[in-house]
């Protein structure tokens, strides 16, 4: 989604916070125009490894030595266009009327994105999962995404909303089910080698 990086920043300003380190690392190596999803993959993928700040600045020169540069930039245009100012006593910035308005605006256009079908790799781990659901007629471009989603990963239609098979979920999967407000209209269960069902879910 065009606007994603915005999006993030103000995310974070929103929340207090001027920069995330890894954040930072994750649009250097992952490039300007990175889906949402890489930015997040790649930022988890930085969290992990991050052990000191020194760290930090070396893998930045070593990868993309101009990205602290871009986002300086971005920070300036967003400043300019009204979205962000800067606190005089404590030089912290935070978001003006006119910038949550915008963030919300990137936000209800983030909630209606469906993911790509392929962002998400099929991994076999041999459990057993049951995949139910009852989405309404009215967001049946959802119902499409994730039966779609559920073909791509391996898994077999048993029933009309009722899906069977043995590869893993990837995390992503589910923020993605929860972002796109599925999350009460989808029901996950795993079969335990006793032959009981655990609902994932919960």
């Amino acid at each position: 989604m065009k606007g994603q990086i915005t999006y993030q920043l103000l995310k974070f300003i929103e929340n207090g916070i001027f920069m995330n380190l890894n954040f930072i690392e994750a649009v250097a190596v992952s490039g300007y125009g990175a889906s949402y999803k890489k930015l997040e993959h790649e930022e988890a993928k930085a969290a992990k490894k991050r052990k000191s700040l020194v760290d930090f600045f070396f893998s930045l020169s070593d990868e993309k030595p101009k990205a602290k540069r871009k986002l300086s930039k971005l920070l300036y245009v967003l400043k300019k266009d009204g979205f962000i100012s800067k606190d005089k006593p404590n030089g912290s910035l935070f978001l003006t009327v006119k910038g949550r308005e915008h963030l919300k605006k990137l936000d209800e256009r983030l909630r209606k994105l469906l993911p790509r079908v392929k962002d998400y790799k099929k991994e076999i781990d041999g459990v057993l999962k049951i995949i139910a659901f009852d989405i309404p007629e009215r967001e049946k471009s959802k119902r499409r995404w994730l039966c779609s989603v559920l073909k791509n990963l391996g898994f077999e239609m048993r029933q009309k909303s009722v899906w069977v098979g043995r590869s893993r979920l990837p995390v992503y999967f589910i923020k993605d089910i929860s972002r796109l407000g599925l999350l009460d209209c989808v029901d996950i269960f795993e079969v335990a080698k006793k032959g009981s069902l655990n609902d994932l879910n919960g």
